[in-house]
C-alpha cells in the first residue's frame, strides 16, 4: 500500500514538474528578447535565400522624390492636376493598374478645378486605386472610428474601392506581415497591395475569400492561395532589399511636350523624358502592362 502511494506521489510530482517546465518555456517564449531573436532569425532566412528574380514582375514604382519636388514648379503637396497628368501619361504608356500610396483627403490648395480635372481622369480610365484608412480614437470611453478617405469628388468619380494603407510593425519596428483588410460600414476594404493585385488580374470581389486545404488556412484571391499567418494577416515573402523593383521619379513621367519642368524652364530647352523618341519612357515601354 505504501509503495502504491509513493508511486502515485512520484507520478504527481513528475506531472507538476512537466507542467511547470512547459509553463516556464511558454513564458520565456513570450519575453521580448526571445521574440526579437525569433524575428531576427526570420530576417536571416531571407538573407540566406538571397533576392528573387523580378525581371518578369509587373511592378514599377513611381517615386514622390526630392528630385520630383525640385522639378515640379509648385512645392509639395502638388496640385492634383499633376496627378491627373500622371494618370494620363501612365495610361498612354500602357499601364494596367495605378495604385496611389497617397491619401487625397484634402481639397486642392491651388485651384478647385485641379480636383475636377483629377476626378474626370479617374472616371475616364477606371484603373486607379486610391488610398485611405480607418482611424481609431482610443482616448475616449468607447472605441470610435473615423474614416480617412479621399475627398468626395474623388470617391464619387472612382469606380474602384478605396484601399487601406496602414501597416503594422513587429516589436522591433520592422514590417514582416501584411493584413488582408477589414470590414467598414458593411463593406469589405482590402490593403493597397492586395487591391492592386485584384484589379490587375480582374478578380471579382466575390472571389476574395478564406479557405482551408490540407489542414492549412489560406486567403483565396482568385487563383492565388496566400498562406495565413494569423486570422487576418500573412507573412510577406520579400523579393529582396530596397531598390529591387524599378523606380522612376515622378517628374520623368509627367515631363512631356505639354509640361515644363524647372530644369527645362531654366535651360529654355525641352528634354521630355516621357515621350522623347529616343530616351522617353513611352517609347521604351517602361510601363507597358505594368
Amino acid at each position: 500500500m505504501a509503495n502504491k502511494k509513493s508511486s502515485k506521489k512520484r507520478k504527481v510530482s513528475a506531472l507538476w514538474i512537466a507542467l511547470s517546465a512547459f509553463s516556464l518555456t511558454f513564458v520565456v517564449m513570450l519575453t521580448r528578447p526571445v521574440q526579437t531573436l525569433e524575428l531576427k532569425y526570420t530576417d536571416q532566412l531571407f538573407e540566406w535565400r538571397g533576392p528573387l528574380d523580378v525581371s518578369d514582375s509587373p511592378i514599377v514604382l513611381v517615386a514622390i522624390s526630392q528630385k520630383a519636388d525640385e522639378e515640379i514648379p509648385q512645392k509639395y503637396p502638388w496640385p492634383t492636376s499633376v496627378y491627373a497628368h500622371l494618370v494620363e501619361n501612365l495610361n498612354r504608356a500602357g499601364a494596367k493598374v495605378i495604385a496611389f500610396d497617397v491619401v487625397f483627403d484634402n481639397p486642392d490648395m491651388y485651384n478647385p478645378r485641379n480636383d475636377t480635372l483629377f476626378a474626370k481622369t479617374l472616371r475616364k480610365y477606371a484603373n486607379v486605386i486610391l488610398a485611405g484608412d480607418i482611424q481609431r480614437d482610443k482616448s475616449g470611453p468607447s472605441d470610435l472610428t473615423s474614416q480617412l478617405f479621399p475627398i468626395p469628388i474623388f470617391l464619387d468619380s472612382n469606380p474602384n474601392r478605396t484601399a487601406f494603407v496602414k501597416v503594422y510593425s513587429d516589436l522591433d519596428g520592422a514590417v514582416r506581415s501584411y493584413r488582408l483588410g477589414q470590414a467598414y460600414q458593411h463593406q469589405n476594404y482590402y490593403r493597397l497591395g492586395l487591391e492592386a493585385v485584384r484589379k490587375y488580374y480582374d478578380i471579382p470581389y466575390e472571389r476574395v475569400d478564406s479557405i482551408e486545404e490540407n489542414g492549412e488556412a489560406y486567403f483565396k484571391l482568385g487563383t492565388f492561395n496566400i498562406l495565413k499567418d494569423r486570422a487576418n494577416s500573412f507573412l510577406i515573402n520579400y523579393y529582396g532589399p530596397e531598390g529591387i523593383f524599378p523606380e522612376i521619379s515622378l517628374e520623368e513621367v509627367i515631363d512631356d511636350s505639354s509640361y515644363t519642368t524647372v530644369f527645362e524652364s531654366e535651360l529654355q530647352f525641352e528634354v521630355n523624358s516621357f515621350n522623347d523618341p529616343e530616351i522617353g519612357h513611352l517609347g521604351r515601354g517602361t510601363f507597358k502592362d505594368k
